[in-house]
């Protein structure tokens, strides 16, 4: 029997031996093909738990920039939060719908009272203009240095001209014919009502001969009447009436350019 257990004991010892003894790096090499391989292609970390992280480390050495956000972040925080607010209440939110179709309403109105008034103005306004008195025959051009040319100033709006006052020039025509107005000067003011007219004269520097007289009715030689009438209507608006006139064939005309008015 002990020798049966010897005899077991010794081939069991054998086969041990018989195995080939692996080295310290084959053992490593070996150890490391038994584990699962990690795939390349996927992160080793989720690349927001790495903001994340360096946002939370920020905070904690940054902590007063943390607590100090910029004005316009800020402002649009407010907006976004109201305009959330907003679109979660029904209430609120058919009150803006309203607030806004009120604004539009309130302009619309606003530009038809200012549409309104401008219409008024024009219509009630004092509108105050010039013409001659009637035509002048050769008869009466010898005299147009004593008696002068007369003209006729009138309001033919519906309401009061006040502070009316005018400068106006009668000269032969010349080509360099400035057509200058001068109010150093002026007759004094007075109110000229609607429908009404003040009269104005105006006389040449020197008398026509009688080769002038015979040169304005044949047109060679023609003289002109300009000047400016200033006035202040109802509405307190500063106005006023530029003219330019020529004789032509004894009567007058008014010219193509020189006539403006406010």
């Amino acid at each position: 029997m002990k020798r049966v257990q010897v005899i077991g004991l010794v081939f069991f010892a054998g086969a041990a031996f018989s195995q080939p003894i692996l080295s310290t790096d084959k053992k490593q090499q070996a150890t490391e093909a038994a584990q699962p391989k990690a795939d390349a292609s996927q992160p080793v970390q989720n690349p927001a738990s790495v903001i994340e992280t360096v946002v939370r480390y920020s905070a904690e050495n940054n902590p007063q920039q943390e607590n100090k956000p910029s004005g316009i972040s800020r402002v649009l925080e407010a907006v976004f939060a109201w305009l959330l607010k907003v679109v979660e209440d029904p209430i609120s939110f058919f009150t803006l719908v309203l607030a806004f179709f009120t604004v539009r309403l309130w302009k619309s109105t606003h530009r038809l009272a200012v549409g309104a008034e401008d219409t008024a103005q024009r219509q009630l306004r004092a509108y105050v203009g010039i013409r001659p008195h009637d035509k002048y025959p050769a008869s009466t051009l010898e005299e147009m240095h004593t008696i002068g040319l007369k003209f006729h100033i009138f309001n033919e709006g519906s309401t009061i001209a006040y502070g009316v006052h005018h400068t106006a020039c009668l000269g032969r025509y010349t080509e360099d014919q400035p057509f200058e107005v001068d109010f150093t000067e002026t007759a004094s003011k007075f109110v000229l009502h609607p429908r009404a007219k003040s009269d104005m004269t105006l006389r040449l520097d020197a008398p026509l001969n009688s080769i002038e007289i015979q040169q304005i009715l044949e047109g060679v030689l023609k003289f002109y009447v300009w000047g400016e009438i200033r006035y202040t209507d109802a509405f307190g608006v500063a106005r006023f009436t530029r003219f330019r006139m020529r004789q032509a064939g004894g009567t007058m005309i008014w010219t193509e350019k020189g006539n403006d008015a406010s």
